[in-house]
């Protein structure tokens, strides 16, 4: 609990600190061209964005546990809905938790499964750099730190993925140095998850058509994200270059790898004025309208179907929101969950 107060409290600044930045005026001007039809079939892309992630997902989980279409949209959901609650975005580790409690999938099995997944959504990052020569903006400073640190997590992507479907073995000793810093008491411990971590990543190990199938689903789910945010601004009358909206989507999506407060409380507005203002230029107060229009909408409807989706699964709120029993049954796994 004193987390997400802290949570609260800290988007409560930002929302503040992004109010600063705006006429606020003006921002209220620009829902007087609110197309409500257009609004209706942006929310229908985004939710077919992320049925596709789950889908995704299901492939890369198919040889562990075989779970309908319906149930893995399910489950997925649930983990977006308490990565949206939760400050320290628990909702991934929740997924595997989950899977553990109906089905008795090990942690270690599902994780890395949940871990590839979510790597495959900065692939996008590749087109980013594809397209660049073709994006009507100019460079300026935070558009050149943006991309510094793309291409960073881009060669550490690509790395990584080689290393996966080629040197496993080398993955595992790679990622055993970087946790140098871990008392050694918990050594042994943290080897023997990473060790079983990687042997899991095998799921995809060799299996070059499930690769080009997984590559094929995140192309059509980033196409679907800049078609909703393409849409919403259409929605209040803004005729955005295609482009802007997959790059201006494609940024905003990397920014939710980082913690954030509850809801997004703030950081979505703020990424959003940095992202589509400040670095590709849009105008900030129509940025301000659109970002807060779809922060709240789409909030209601995540809630909705997230509890729908937890009650699915079977699982309460109270317990989904209990992350100290999710840390709990995690540094169980830690310890040896067979």
């Amino acid at each position: 609990m004193k987390q997400i107060i802290i949570g609260i409290f800290i988007g409560i600044l930002c929302i503040v600190g992004w109010l600063y930045f705006l006429d606020f005026d003006e921002v209220i001007h620009h829902f007087d061209n609110l197309d409500l039809r257009l609004v209706v079939l942006a929310l229908i892309v985004y939710f077919a964005a992320y049925f596709v992630r789950s889908m995704r997902w299901k492939i890369i989980l198919d040889p562990i546990v075989k779970l309908n279409p319906f149930r893995i949209f399910a489950l997925f959901i649930s983990g977006m809905f308490l990565n949206y609650l939760i400050p320290i975005r628990l909702g991934e580790v929740a997924k595997s938790i989950f899977l553990k409690n109906t089905k008795k999938i090990p942690i270690s099995k599902s994780l890395p499964t949940i871990f590839i997944n979510k790597i495959m959504d900065l692939f996008p990052i590749f087109f980013l750099f594809i397209l660049l020569p073709f994006v009507p903006f100019k460079f300026n400073k935070t558009v050149v730190i943006l991309f510094i640190l793309l291409f960073i997590a881009f060669v550490i992507l690509a790395v990584m993925m080689i290393l996966s479907l080629t040197h496993l073995e080398w993955l595992t000793a790679i990622l055993k140095k970087t946790v140098f810093w871990i008392p050694a008491k918990f050594k042994t411990l943290i080897d023997k998850f990473i060790t079983k971590f990687v042997e899991s990543v095998a799921v995809v190990h060799h299996r070059n058509t499930v690769i080009l199938e997984m590559i094929g689903m995140t192309i059509i789910s980033i196409i679907l994200d800049a078609a909703y945010f393409y849409l919403l601004f259409r929605a209040f009358g803004y005729n955005i270059n295609p482009l802007i909206a997959f790059y201006g989507y494609t940024l905003l999506n990397l920014s939710y790898i980082l913690p954030s407060p509850p809801a997004q409380l703030g950081s979505q507005e703020i990424f959003s004025l940095a992202i589509f203002a400040y670095a590709l230029g849009v105008n900030k107060n129509l940025v301000g309208a659109v970002f807060a229009f779809s922060h709240i909408f789409t909030g209601i409807a995540i809630t909705c179907i997230g509890i729908v989706s937890l009650s699915i699964v079977g699982v309460s709120i109270k317990d989904a929101l209990d992350f100290r029993m999710q840390f709990n049954q995690a540094n169980k796994k830690i310890k040896g969950d067979k």
